[in-house]
């Protein structure tokens, strides 16, 4: 046998037979601390005292939990405490689909051979020491996207307190004047203009303002903590029904480049794919007839951190200038309807907000070969 491994974690061993325990205990207990239990209930109470489980090690067969529903168990309460499954020929299936499941890591087949369990448990132990340094890299992560967004969320609210006091000037206007209008409506002078134009512009006004309130009740419930890590190919695959029929009905492309080799991300998914979703539709809507909308994803370097995922949104078509470029994310804003497509900044607001919870920034850049919106993502 080989020289006892050096390690602060020990090994918990599940099996309802003590002679099998005690087996086990005796064959290698001179390498690793071991633990033992002898049903699944027990085994959950333990790994509720003892931090310093790394590894479990279970036998499939037992009365009431079976090994499989307690390794279930144990990926719910502990994840990154690493499973092993004990099993038997005939169970050899069942292991071998909990492996694929990502139930257990790996099994152990009866009759035990201890150079091969030796291996084994060897391998399991150094799978809980990179489980634990890729929690602390996630932890690390997400404190930086914390940092960023506290230095951002100064700017990003004062600057829609700016947009959202002079979208409520219709508003205002409207109920101020409405006591004189109504007075000359009593004289039988109706001001069909007045209640039309402003009265529709002061409910669409209040409708942007209960929905940017929305984006900050997210951004106020949102917990970074709650951020995992995402494989870049499930981000960019986008369902959005009506970004597809726009890109249907303008005969647009859609080119996904993404660099090979890249990394995790750790985001909330649902709202990146629905920040994707939205900077691809904003291209789409400005995009000439039969053209592309490229998204691209690679890498890149932060002086003096841990580098960043860019992923750029970008079309061909008419330059934004110097002019619209700051304006793009007022949620009250319109291009001149006789130069654009009247697109409202709603939807590049959210982004923005997106984009700040997630402790970036949503750049833009515009030239006469295309015009991207782009956004970097902390990798895991």
């Amino acid at each position: 046998m080989e020289n006892r491994v050096e390690t602060k974690y020990k090994f918990l061993v599940v099996d309802d037979e003590a002679a099998i325990l005690d087996g086990f205990v005796d064959a290698f207990e001179d390498q690793f601390d071991i633990v033992t239990a002898n049903s699944g209930e027990e085994a959950l109470d333990v790994l509720k005292q003892e931090d310093s489980i790394g590894v479990i090690v279970t036998d499939q067969r037992m009365p009431g939990m079976n090994g499989v529903d307690l390794l279930q168990q144990v990926k719910v309460c502990r994840p990154e405490v690493v499973r092993v499954l004990i099993t038997g020929y005939t169970d050899l299936k069942t292991a071998v689909d909990s492996i694929n499941k990502g139930d257990v890591y790996r099994y152990i087949q009866k009759p035990i051979d201890e150079d091969t369990t030796l291996e084994i448990l060897s391998d399991s132990l150094g799978k809980y020491t990179e489980n634990l340094e890729v929690q602390q890299s996630i932890g690390e992560v997400k404190q930086r996207i914390k940092d960023r967004f506290i230095q951002m969320y100064e700017s990003m609210s004062s600057g829609l307190a700016h947009h959202i006091n002079n979208g409520l000037v219709p508003t205002k206007t409207f109920y101020d004047l409405l006591p004189q209008k109504l007075t000359l409506m009593k004289e039988g002078k109706y001001d069909g203009e007045f209640f039309d134009e402003f009265l529709t512009q002061a409910v669409s006004d209040l409708s942007l303002v209960q929905q940017i309130v929305g984006m900050f009740t997210w951004v106020r419930n949102c917990n970074v903590e709650d951020f995992h890590r995402n494989k870049i190919e499930e981000l960019i695959d986008v369902e959005d029904i009506q970004v597809h029929k726009l890109l249907k009905e303008k005969n647009l492309e859609l080119v996904k480049e993404v660099e090979p080799g890249l990394p995790e991300v750790v985001v909330d998914r649902l709202k990146i794919q629905e920040l994707f979703s939205l900077l691809i539709k904003n291209c789409a809507k400005e995009a000439p007839q039969q053209s592309k909308v490229v998204l691209h994803v690679s890498k890149v370097e932060n002086p003096g951190g841990l580098p960043d995922v860019r992923f750029s949104v970008s079309r061909r078509g008419e330059v934004y200038t110097k002019e619209d470029i700051p304006r793009l994310f007022d949620p009250f804003y319109k291009f001149d309807r006789s130069l654009r497509s009247g697109i409202n900044g709603l939807d590049l607001t959210n982004c923005f907000i997106i984009a700040a919870k997630h402790g970036s920034e949503i750049k833009v850049e515009s030239s006469p070969d295309k015009t991207s919106f782009s956004v970097d993502l902390s990798m895991a």
